[in-house]
């Protein structure tokens, strides 16, 4: 939600208004995704090789085709053709493959994203996050190590590309996010090990500290130039880790309304860019630009989640479901 939010901000140009800046709260919502997917992943294939002393690398990518390809694919069809009718834009051809096999960051890093699928290089990202974990987790003996030298390589070769590479290496290097996933990773060794750094990690003062931190990192309080991204996912961690395992956190997720979110949650970061262009569309055809403007942009917040929730919900209700219903039998 903090992601679409910051994206319907920096989209206010559409309707005839000034961007308002709000990196801080989409970037943070995908570095916290990155986190709990390395985390979530890691354990969960730690568990799986504990109870069969192996791990079923076909199964595990069948879940994942299951769960992350119907609504991703259908989003570019979508999207691609509401862009044509709109805008009669059509993209090239070299771009559009890129989409197709996963490689949407590759676009992204040249600057020929496609308009209402730029978000997409997160998608990329994590398919090309799942092409290589289960092998890992798999074949890896020192996994601490291994996670441990993943984000060392990381912060050097950003580093390099920074201050030595080309602009566009920099910015796939930057998006591609390895660093967030071996953190992520690091955590799950530490509570499928139950290992002792865990009884500090459960105390209150160490929970709050990471809270203040990602809440003054929301509002840039705390800024470390070229590596503040490796300090967010360290505190995001320490909130994963103790919502997740920790009997006695002072914080509980575990309502109605937020598993129905979670439930929706992918269909709501893959369609609210198309309903921001749908939006403006709307706006500019029936004149109610002016309408929008004098009333601070509020209805186009409104009108944007609203639609995107629906179409979420409707993603989730009409294709996601039966795919999910068959992933059931690809259970490790």
């Amino acid at each position: 939600m903090s992601v679409a939010l910051a994206h319907i901000g920096l989209s206010l140009p559409l309707f005839g208004g000034s961007p308002v800046s709000s990196e801080a709260f989409a970037g943070l919502g995908v570095i916290l995704f990155f986190v709990l997917s390395g985390f979530l992943i890691t354990l969960l294939l730690l568990q799986e090789k504990s109870a069969n002393n192996s791990i079923a690398v076909r199964r595990f990518y069948m879940r994942r085709i299951l769960r992350i390809w119907p609504a991703y694919y259908m989003v570019i069809l979508i999207s691609i053709a509401a862009l044509y009718l709109i805008e009669c834009y059509t993209p090239a051809g070299n771009v559009l493959w890129c989409y197709l096999f996963f490689l949407p960051n590759i676009p992204l890093a040249a600057g020929s994203a496609i308009p209402a699928l730029v978000h997409l290089w997160s998608i990329g990202v994590e398919e090309q996050f799942y092409a290589t974990w289960p092998w890992l987790i798999k074949k890896v003996k020192n996994l601490t190590g291994t996670f441990i030298s993943i984000v060392l390589l990381y912060l050097l070769l950003k580093f390099l590309f920074r201050y030595w590479g080309s602009q566009q290496l920099y910015t796939f290097w930057y998006y591609l996010r390895f660093d967030c996933m071996a953190i992520g990773g690091i955590g799950a060794l530490l509570v499928h090990g139950r290992h002792k750094l865990l009884y500090h990690i459960y105390t209150q003062p160490i929970f709050w500290i990471a809270v203040a931190v990602s809440i003054s990192a929301m509002y840039k309080v705390i800024t470390i130039p070229l590596f503040k991204e490796e300090l967010y996912p360290l505190a995001f961690l320490i909130i994963i880790i103790n919502v997740s395992t920790n009997p006695a956190v002072p914080v509980k997720l575990n309502h109605a309304a937020l598993r129905f979110l979670g439930k929706i949650s992918y269909g709501i970061y893959l369609y609210h860019p198309l309903m921001i262009y749908l939006c403006a569309w709307l706006c500019k055809k029936f004149a109610l630009l002016h309408i929008v403007q004098y009333s601070g942009y509020v209805p186009v917040y409104l009108f944007v989640i609203a639609a995107t929730m629906l179409l979420a919900l409707a993603s989730y209700r009409l294709v996601e479901q039966h795919f999910l219903k068959l992933k059931k039998k690809y259970a490790a």
